[in-house]
């Protein structure tokens, strides 16, 4: 397990940067997209939303569908001057 910074460079004068904490050796942030966030049970997809939107992100597990063979993480996902952590789920490009 370790912990990764992943930076997006905006512009010259503008760096936004994501930790990701506790996540396997063979898990590169950067061969996943955002999939959706969980409300209790159900998985909400949001148009628009990206890794880039938290500030850390907590590796929990892996998943993979067995029909068509997609790769998820799920993790928690926390955003500066919040007081809860989300769950997230993000999916293999």
């Amino acid at each position: 397990m370790k912990t990764i910074v992943h930076r997006k460079y905006v512009n010259q004068y503008r760096t936004i940067k994501v930790t990701f904490e506790s996540f396997p050796e063979h898990i590169k942030p950067k061969d996943f997209n955002f999939y959706a966030y969980l409300n209790g049970e159900r998985a909400n997809k949001v148009k628009g939303m990206t890794l880039f939107d938290f500030d850390t992100i907590i590796f929990l597990q892996e998943s993979k569908n067995t029909k068509n063979e997609i790769e998820y993480v799920h993790c928690l996902a926390h955003r500066d001057g919040s007081t809860f952590l989300t769950p997230i789920i993000l999916k293999r490009k």
